[in-house]
């Protein structure tokens, strides 16, 4: 069973947790520009974009949505063999019509750029036409 157990406090003034200083981070609202990729600009309200981005994640394997709201949302996912864990959070901020995320490891110090390139293609597959 997956746990739960959420990385940050999800959304506080309006971004998602800084990455803490170790290359097993990436955000959109880093402060560290090797740990930071751009938000995804999206049309629409913030529950269609979260909606789209649960469809994409369900889709994906040894994934598990937590938590999911209007305009944020939790995953877990599971490496394949020793089943190290990875949070991934998603911002939809109706103000600016971008979509934040973070995606983190939960232990460890290195993930071998797993999350950054995780992430790269998601922000591909939502950045395209649904």
């Amino acid at each position: 069973m997956m746990d739960p157990r959420p990385i940050s406090a999800p959304v506080l003034n309006g971004q998602l947790a800084d990455c803490p200083d170790t290359p097993n981070c990436v955000c959109t609202c880093g402060s560290r520009p090797n740990q930071t990729l751009p938000p995804i600009q999206f049309v629409g309200s913030p529950s269609e974009i979260i909606g789209r981005t649960a469809e994409i994640l369900e889709k994906m394997p040894r994934v598990h949505l937590v938590e999911r709201k209007a305009n944020y949302l939790h995953a877990v996912f599971a490496s394949l063999f020793f089943r190290f864990k990875d949070d991934i959070e998603f911002y939809a901020d109706e103000r600016t019509n971008l979509l934040h995320f973070r995606a983190a490891a939960r232990s460890g110090y290195y993930d071998f750029g797993v999350n950054r390139r995780r992430m790269e293609r998601l922000t591909r597959k939502l950045s395209s036409p649904a």
